[in-house]
């Protein structure tokens, strides 16, 4: 991260936003958070945030990572549309020196390196540890699902930014087919950010119950977690096969021997009812390549602020999933 004595990190996702101080020591302090629901965009978040914090200073810096693919100065949050800014013109109206906006999978990926091992737990069972050196991948199944990596250089760590919540979801038994085809008949397309999330479970639920016929009061996450009928009990399996086989598929695209982790809010909220069993056996379900990725650790990221760690990390870089602007 480059030297700033005081820089602001934030994460900002689709359902709530949190954010810290930086000081000189390097760790973000302790931070406040936000329902993004209670604001009209992210500069008025941002400053609203900035207020609880009460820093004994204005910051001039600041590092925002955002649940949306950064290609410009032009960003849109992808599953809050109406939130829509101007990285340049952001860090005008915040009275900011430097700005870096980094997409949050991306910054998530950013802290793995940095992460120590009281900062996740083992996610099913599998190997204690990875390839030293080797490319590692996040994934995190919250109100959407985003994808990133990291990949060793000369010179650090280089995060690999993507939409991987929205390539085509793919069935591996049936039953998935089902649900996939029931997904499509309905108008929309299943991918990851569409079922493997915390508005995806209650999808996945309903379209079970519609598949076999079945009239029921619908679910939300919280019910579904908690096992109140048959059918939540399948959604959970189902979120769990559906969330390892994609994690599967990150470690053979990324090259990931590092380890594949899984962030996000989804999968602590679901706690003991989140089968890892299932997750891992359907990540190592890859054919002539299950032996590959049977060696790969996969971890359930339990530090509660890394983006924000990741966003520091962030800070001042220039590159794929990330614009830095200077005032």
């Amino acid at each position: 991260m480059a030297e700033c004595p005081r820089l602001l990190v934030a994460d900002i996702g689709g359902t709530n936003a949190r954010f810290a101080i930086v000081e000189d020591d390097g760790d973000p302090g302790a931070p406040v958070s936000l329902a993004c629901d209670d604001f009209p965009d992210l500069v008025d978040t941002v400053g609203a945030g900035l207020r609880l914090l009460a820093p004994r200073a204005p910051p001039r810096a600041a590092a925002i990572a955002v649940a949306a693919p950064i290609t410009g100065d032009r960003v849109v949050l992808t599953n809050r549309g109406e939130w829509r800014f101007s990285a340049r013109a952001a860090a005008g109206a915040l009275g900011l020196d430097r700005l870096t906006v980094v997409n949050d999978l991306c910054a998530l990926a950013l802290a793995l390196p940095v992460l120590g091992r009281a900062d996740w737990t083992p996610l099913g069972p599998g190997p204690s540890n990875g390839a030293d050196g080797a490319p590692q991948a996040v994934l995190g199944p919250g109100t959407g699902l985003g994808t990133a990596a990291v990949v060793p250089s000369g010179e650090g760590w280089v995060p690999v930014a993507g939409e991987g919540g929205h390539v085509t979801l793919a069935a591996t038994d049936d039953r998935q087919a089902a649900l996939i085809r029931q997904i499509r008949d309905s108008g929309a397309r299943a991918t990851p950010d569409r079922l493997v999330s915390g508005p995806g479970l209650a999808r996945i639920h309903a379209a079970l119950a519609a598949i076999d016929g079945v009239d029921g009061v619908p679910h939300q996450a919280q019910d579904i977690a908690a096992g109140a009928c048959p059918y939540c009990v399948e959604t959970v399996a189902l979120f769990a096969c559906l969330l390892g086989a994609l994690a599967g598929d990150l470690a053979l695209t990324y090259g990931a021997r590092g380890g594949v982790y899984v962030g996000g809010g989804v999968v602590p909220k679901l706690g003991v009812a989140f089968p890892g069993d299932l997750f891992r056996r359907e990540f190592e379900a890859k054919g002539r390549f299950a032996e590959y990725v049977a060696a790969i650790p996969t971890r359930l990221i339990t530090h509660p602020h890394a983006t924000l760690i990741g966003a520091g990390q962030a800070f001042g870089r220039i590159g794929a999933g990330l614009v830095h602007v200077v005032s």
